[in-house]
C-alpha cells in the first residue's frame, strides 16, 4: 500500500470517528432535553441539617454533588418525596444519596449527630389545583368517605359532597368536638386547600374546624391552626393550606357550628 493510500485511510478513519462522536453527543443532548420535561421548574427542597429518614430507601447510590441526587428525585415526583445526603467516611468528594418515597411512617426526619442532611420536596401544584373528592378529573368513591357518626341515612357521608341538593349534607350523629368526616384520596396527593359548604337549604353549618392529613390513616397529623368555616347558607368557604401537604387521607374535625353540625366539603390539590 502506497503512502498516499495510507494517509487517505487515516484521514477517512478520523473523519468517521468525528462524525460518530458528534452524533453520540447530539443523541445525549436530546436525551437530556427529553428528561427535563418531567422535572418541575419550580422544584423546592427544604433542608433539614443533621437529620435523616430512617426507613429503607427506594434507592441508594454515590454522587459527587447534591444536584445529582436532587435531580434523580425530581425526575420521578410521583415516587420520590425526599432524600438523605450522607457524607461517606474516607471519601472526600463522594456522598451517598438515599431516595425516599411518599409512604414514610413519619413526615419529619429524625435529628442525628451523624454527618447527614435530609432534603424534603416542598409540596406544590403548578396551577391552582382541582377538586380531589368530587371533581371532574379526580373522584373518591362513596366507600372512601367515612365519618365518626351520622345523623341518619339521609344525612350521611353520601350527602357530604359539594353542591349536594335535596336538603342533604353530612350531619353528625353526636354533637361534640370529637366528630369527624374523612376521605381516602386513593393515593398520596398534594393538598393545597379545603372547601366547605352548609347543609343544602337549611340554616346549619360548621363555623370552625381542625384539619388532619396523612399518608396513612393511623398516623394523621394536625394542620396546626383552627380553620374558619361557613358564615351563611349560600357561600362556599375555601381555606388555603400553606404550605401545601402530602396526603392520602384528609379529615375535617368540626370545632363549632351554627344550629347543627352539618356540612358538605372537598379538598383542592394535584397529584404528588
Amino acid at each position: 500500500m502506497s503512502v498516499s493510500v495510507k494517509v487517505m485511510t487515516i484521514i477517512l478513519t478520523l473523519f468517521i470517528f468525528y462524525i460518530t462522536f458528534d452524533l453520540v453527543q447530539s443523541q445525549t443532548t436530546c436525551i437530556g432535553i427529553s428528561l427535563s420535561k418531567y422535572q418541575w421548574e419550580d422544584e423546592i427542597y427544604i433542608k433539614f441539617p443533621n437529620a435523616e429518614a430512617l426507613e429503607n430507601p427506594l434507592k441508594s447510590f454515590k454522587v459527587l454533588t447534591r444536584t445529582r441526587c436532587e435531580s434523580s428525585c425530581s425526575v420521578v415526583p410521583e415516587t420520590c418525596k425526599s432524600y438523605n445526603l450522607r457524607y461517606i467516611e474516607g471519601e472526600k468528594h463522594m456522598k451517598m444519596c438515599e431516595l425516599f418515597g411518599p409512604y414514610l411512617t413519619s413526615e419529619s426526619p429524625t435529628n442525628t449527630t451523624k454527618d447527614v442532611d435530609h432534603y424534603m420536596r416542598k409540596a406544590s401544584c403548578r396551577e391552582n389545583g382541582e377538586q380531589l373528592i368530587s371533581g371532574d378529573t379526580y373522584y373518591v368513591n362513596d366507600a372512601g368517605i367515612t365519618a365518626s357518626s351520622t345523623h341518619s341515612p339521609g344525612l350521611s357521608t353520601l350527602q357530604s359532597r359539594l353542591d349536594t341538593q335535596g336538603g342533604g349534607s353530612w350531619s353528625a350523629g353526636v354533637l361534640d368536638t370529637n366528630q369527624w368526616i374523612q376521605a381516602d384520596l386513593g393515593e398520596v396527593m398534594v393538598v393545597t386547600g379545603v372547601i366547605t359548604q352548609s347543609r343544602y337549604s337549611y340554616n346549619q353549618w360548621v363555623t370552625s374546624y381542625k384539619f388532619f392529613y396523612g399518608t396513612t390513616v393511623n398516623n394523621l397529623e394536625e394542620y396546626g391552626v383552627v380553620l374558619p368555616g361557613n358564615v351563611d347558607i349560600n357561600t362556599k368557604v375555601t381555606n388555603t393550606i400553606e404550605p401545601a401537604v402530602f396526603a392520602r387521607f384528609v379529615r375535617i374535625n368540626p370545632q363549632s357550628w351554627y344550629v347543627y353540625m352539618s356540612m358538605r366539603f372537598d379538598v383542592i390539590g394535584c397529584p404528588s
